[in-house]
């Protein structure tokens, strides 16, 4: 309930003075007056709480607390005699009284209040935070002279209906100090001082706000209070407290708020960022607002209770910050005291349950979702390496006049090649089992459609009139009917066929057939472990697929007989293509041609090889490996040996064609070497295989050059080898980048190697695109340029270093939404093992509606804008309120975070709601709403405080007088470095180390051996010492000792005001930390190396630390001091020496040791002043 102080008046002229709303006759309130009553002691047992509440009696709501209940009414208005509520709270006898004995009673004030109010009618007004603000009007004053804005009115027409009136202005020089420190945190220089002392002109002042609130530094003060709210910090906080990278977030709100971005268009990004149409990365940085919350990565913790905590969280941080809700009250029941049901908190739940996050994450690296974001240099270091890239492909695709016919007469002979060995099969017959239909194209290729069973088997029928088939050949081709436009019936588009069947007969004597047996296959892509030779293995459980998940490619498969077959006077082809796998993993787009090319048959034995002779491993940098000639590469010498001797050429026997060999040696070249002898030019198709990269030369011509990272498997590179007669040389060389290395190859037949579904497919087109003839340009140009693969090669060394750039640069944690990921359930009791029923997303129900932009059900961004909408009752004026605090030492309302029930009414309740629709109305403007208060009388008044004063109003709540209050922790700090001249006014960047008792971390760190960097404290040196306090890196099981014994939060939770104790330990710290020791040391250095008096020195000091000039006692205390120092010092150069030693600034060594000292001593008495620490 609201804390009324008496103020040495009647109870009930306290109540009077407190409240906002008093009507001329003094009237009871019930806003102000009554419901603080029933809130703190009735509704707890007659409340929204429905599991709590007692003879089913509500006292929350009027049409409850006024209802006929069969012949009696808790209240009758103008009758407490006959209303029960006054009779139960006035029953004599305890046992029947109201509040039950074991519960605190009605104060006698409060049953007074409650009869008058029933006697005067009972008059019941809704809670006025849930009521829309609507703007009241301006009190109209007599004219006053100090009356400088509709803030004036209201705060003066208040003091005079109390006969005060504002207090006499501050002088000038606590102005400037005053508005220095609320809007950078940071006191004025000297300079500063001096220059608005000297301005005589009638807007020396408003320059002054102007200056300060246009300063880089504005964004950094208030940011500050932001950093509490969010809960922002640079660890996790559970367990083992891991780093992690969250200044991103800290640094754009910095940026928003020097921007001044509206606060509408804040509280959106801050929200829902991410969800915005075309967010940018700031914006979607910007959500990291809700994910600063800690994260638990411990092993033996409950992933769902968790993944629960962190939205309960959210939940909490989004009503307490933005709408100034206690909505947490409600995760368990309903809110005792407010109008927010347990469905409520869990509709509001929903909005942020929809991340795809883990319970127990960010042990290693930001937890999921995240954000990574380069910096700016890297980003421009980014463009100029793209940009680089972008030069080098445009050389590659561009004209080359002489390369350019060469690859028409290859297309040429391709095309040519392709009509001459192959025949297009016309399917006569197509069937399938399961229902399929196989419908016949005009291309001669088969589609597939309706009923996709798990299993099927392709039955067709082709008639040719040849005699004598060499080979045929599968492609399977692509179709916009299909998953993905593939080559499969899947949904995601792979197929695997189990076993590909062909029986021949005569199609003159069908008695005449023959079951065809394959001696090889060969594929221009084949997935791990479905090698398109499985589908030849007589083996239905095996198969050949191509990765067509993921692959949304054309492909082509060539098997050969081991003997040709066919029939004199034609040949009919029974083909049945099993597809056993199941889960409809089958062809739905394909055409078959045959070739009766002897060469794909022809006699092996008339190639003979060598053994494979094998060279290496040879160290070194890889890339440089792969490109370099390593010897072998300019001429192959079996006898010559390598790496100083160590290494030379070995005939192996071990290298089995057909199959894949490790390599030992990471981070090495290996190479292969064989003869390959024929009696005539043939050529033949070969595979090779690598891990990682590879090149190939055949009698010393470079045929292929690929610096690949990939794991060995057969099949890998296919190409064509054009052998001469007799004796030919083929060399290869691997490189392996880490682990093991691999090598494999193989003979697939004669003829060229076999293409690319996807360039087979252009290649038989009539008419190609640009983008069509871009790609059968560049294979050509990658096989056959011998410069190709240094452009490659160059341009995987740029991607190389933009993917090392992007790695090292920060991630943060962001919102990202995603369909489907979890439902919401009310959890009973709260217990995340308990859920209930299923709820949708929505506000809470006493509120207006959350209207959904595409569905029935809104989303984040929906409700960031709900907020904002200027009939909102909550946003605006929690926001003004804050800004209130946040100039004034306390709120409008004093109850910050809470603005419901139990909160504190508003001290001004017109001006705050005045000031609300005002923010709204002027595009929500921060920085004019701060203007509009810093230029105000009430502002500019005094810290003075009189008796009479002390006597009406000695909280300062009716801004009779300016407030006076101890800064913030991290002010004090960063006041001492700008006295003393230490401050580094750098801003933005990751969180810096300054001092710090040794070994602190080391007392909370889970684990003491192979720990990370949140585990131990290793200060920072050179300038990051010295950088402003909010960038201090915050651990959460140890937060810096001096903030917080300074009062600033752990940061665990979401804070919006700061408590303020004044104990003789932060006295301690401000006299013995490091930080501050070191500030008065070398604010002495400065002081004396002025050619000056004591005195003057001594003005000076004190002049940095307070702004102001010392009045003559206060000299004369500083002299004294001065010289008893001076005393202590005398000829005791050790202990000055052990004084001037604290802190990393070097120690002046021109200057005399003690008199440095006996100044430092000086100067740490004045940092400490009351003045010093004080916002006056």
């Amino acid at each position: 309930m609201s804390d009324f102080r008496p103020f040495k008046l009647s109870w009930v002229g306290a109540l009077v003075l407190a409240g906002p709303n008093l009507a001329d006759d003094g009237g009871i309130d019930f806003v102000r007056d009554i419901r603080p009553v029933l809130a703190a002691k009735c509704l707890s047992c007659h409340g929204p709480d429905e599991e709590k509440r007692e003879g089913q009696l509500r006292l929350d709501r009027r049409e409850d607390a006024f209802a006929d209940r069969g012949g009696y009414a808790p209240i009758v208005p103008g009758l407490p005699k006959e209303s029960e509520v006054w009779l139960r709270v006035s029953e004599p006898i305890p046992e029947d009284r109201m509040p039950p004995p074991e519960s605190e009673p009605l104060t006698k004030e409060e049953k007074d209040l409650l009869l008058r109010w029933i006697e005067d009618g009972a008059q019941w007004r809704e809670h006025w935070a849930f009521l829309p603000a609507v703007a009241p009007p301006v009190p109209k004053l007599a004219p006053v002279a100090r009356v400088r804005s509709d803030i004036d009115r209201f705060i003066l027409d208040r003091l005079q209906r109390e006969g005060l009136s504002f207090s006499k202005p501050a002088d000038r020089t606590t102005l400037i100090r005053r508005l220095s420190l609320d809007l950078l945190g940071l006191p004025p220089t000297l300079e500063e001082v001096e220059t608005f002392l000297a301005d005589g002109s009638e807007d020396a002042y408003g320059a002054q706000v102007e200056r300060l609130l246009a300063s880089p530094h504005f964004g950094e003060r208030w940011a500050l209070p932001w950093l509490d709210a969010a809960r922002y910090a640079d660890t996790n906080g559970y367990h083992r407290d891991a780093a992690r990278t969250m200044w991103l977030w800290r640094d754009g709100l910095i940026r928003a708020l020097n921007d001044n971005q509206p606060y509408d268009r804040f509280l959106v990004e801050q929200l829902a960022g991410d969800l915005l149409p075309g967010a940018t990365v700031a914006q979607v940085i910007a959500s990291g607002f809700n994910r600063n919350h800690m994260l638990n990565d411990e092993g033996g913790a409950i992933p769902e209770e968790y993944q629960v905590e962190y939205v309960v969280d959210r939940v909490r941080t989004t009503s307490t910050v933005f709408m100034g809700l206690t909505m947490a009250c409600a995760q368990c029941h309903d809110h005792k005291y407010d109008p927010v049901t347990q469905e409520d908190y869990y509709r509001f739940f929903a909005f942020f349950n929809k991340l795809p996050e883990k319970g127990l994450d960010g042990s290693d690296g930001p937890a999921d979702p995240s954000l990574t974001v380069p910096r700016q240099e890297d980003e421009e270091e980014i463009a100029r390496i793209e940009s680089e890239i972008e030069g080098v492909r445009e050389g590659m695709r561009g004209p080359m006049p002489e390369v350019d016919v060469r690859e028409a007469g290859w297309l040429r002979d391709v095309r040519e090649n392709i009509s001459a060995r192959w025949q297009t099969l016309h399917a006569v017959r197509a069937t399938s089992t399961g229902d399929t239909v196989l419908t016949p194209q005009p291309q001669g290729s088969i589609l597939a459609s309706g009923p996709n069973p798990d299993n099927a088997s392709y039955e067709l029928t082709f008639e040719t009139e040849s005699s004598r088939i060499h080979a045929l050949w599968l492609e399977l081709l692509r179709h916009e009917s299909l998953a993905y436009e593939g080559v499969a019936r899947t949904t995601h588009g792979n197929f695997v066929i189990s076993e590909f069947e062909v029986v021949a007969e005569s199609i003159v004597d069908p008695e005449k057939k023959e079951a065809v047996v394959f001696g090889s296959a060969v594929a221009d892509y084949s997935q791990k472990g479905y090698e398109v030779a499985k589908s030849i293995d007589g083996k239905r459980e095996t198969g050949w697929a191509a990765d067509g998940h993921r692959l949304r490619e054309h492909r082509n498969a060539i098997f050969v007989p081991k003997k040709p077959f066919g029939f004199e006077g034609g040949t009919r082809l029974r083909l049945v293509i099993h597809q056993d796998y199941g889960y409809e993993h089958t062809l739905g787009h394909f055409r078959l041609s045959a070739s009766t090319d002897a060469k794909f048959t022809a006699e092996r034995e008339s190639v003979v090889m060598s053994p494979w002779s094998q060279l290496g491993p040879l160290s070194g940098e890889p890339d440089e490996l792969f490109r370099r000639d390593n010897g072998p590469e300019s001429r192959v010498d079996l006898s010559a040996r390598y790496c100083d001797g160590s290494a030379g050429w070995e005939v192996t026997g071990e290298l089995v064609d057909g199959q894949t060999h490790a390599l030992e040696g990471t981070n090495s070249a290996f190479y292969f070497y064989r003869t390959i002898e024929t009696q005539y030019a043939r050529t033949l198709s070969a595979s090779f295989g690598s891990d990682d990269s590879i090149v190939v030369w055949l009698n010393g011509e470079r045929l292929r050059a690929n610096n690949a990272r990939r794991e060995v498997a057969l099949d890998q590179e296919l190409l064509g080898l054009s052998l001469r007669p007799g004796r030919n040389e083929l060399l290869c060389k691997v490189v392996n980048y880490g682990g093991r290395g691999g090598f494999a190859f193989r003979i697939l037949g004669e003829g060229p190697a076999i293409l690319h579904g996807e360039l087979t497919a252009l290649i038989r087109k009539n008419e190609r695109t640009a983008e069509e003839a871009g790609i059968l340009r560049e294979h050509y140009r990658r096989t056959t340029l011998p410069d190709w693969q240094v452009w490659s090669g160059r341009i995987a060394d740029l991607e190389g270093r933009i993917t090392e750039i992007r790695d090292d640069a920060p991630a943060l944690m962001v919102m990202r939404d995603e369909a489907g990921v979890r439902e919401t359930r009310i959890l009973k009791r709260g217990r995340y093992d308990q859920p209930g029923r299923a709820v949708t997303a929505a506000g809470p129900a006493f509120l207006p509606p959350i209207v959904a932009r595409f569905s029935n059900e809104p989303d984040r961004l929906d409700l960031a804008r709900w907020m904002v909408d200027p009939r909102h009752p909550l946003v605006a004026r929690v926001a003004v309120n804050r800004v209130w605090y946040m100039l004034f030492g306390r709120g409008l309302v004093d109850t910050v975070e809470d603005f419901g029930t139990q909160g504190s009414s508003p001290s001004h309740s017109e001006l705050l709601d005045h000031l609300a629709v005002s923010f709204v109305g002027n595009g929500w403007d921060l920085k004019r709403l701060i203007r509009d208060i810093v230029v105000s009388t009430t502002y500019r008044q005094s810290s003075a405080v009189t008796s009479e004063l002390l006597e009406l109003d000695p909280t300062n709540l009716l801004h009779a007088r300016a407030a006076k209050f101890r800064l913030d922790a991290e002010f004090l700090r960063d006041s001492a470095l700008r006295v003393s001249g230490l401050l580094t006014p750098t801003i933005g960047g990751p969180s810096v180390r300054p001092y710090q008792p040794e070994g602190l971390w080391k007392e909370v760190s889970f684990n003491n051996e192979n720990r990370a960097e949140s585990d131990f404290y290793v200060a920072d040196s050179g300038p990051n010492l010295y950088r402003r306090s909010l960038y201090t890196f915050w651990k959460r099981a140890l937060p810096p000792p001096n903030m917080q014994t300074l009062d600033a939060p752990s940061r665990e939770v979401c804070n919006v005001r700061r408590d303020r104790t004044n104990t003789p330990l932060q006295a301690l710290v401000l006299m013995n930390d490091p930080t501050f020791v070191e500030a008065a040391r070398v604010l002495a250095e400065r002081t004396l190396r002025v050619e000056a008096t004591d005195d003057e020195r001594l003005t000076q000091a004190f002049r940095r630390a307070t702004s102001r000039i010392p009045r003559q006692a206060e000299l004369e205390l500083l002299r004294s001091y001065l010289a008893e120092q001076r005393g202590t010092f005398a000829g005791d150069g050790e202990r000055a020496r052990a004084l001037l030693s604290v802190g990393a600034y070097p120690m002046a060594a021109d200057l005399e040791a003690s008199e440095h000292a006996v100044w430092t001593l000086v100067c740490s008495l004045i940092l400490n002043l009351d003045e010093s620490l004080t916002r006056n």
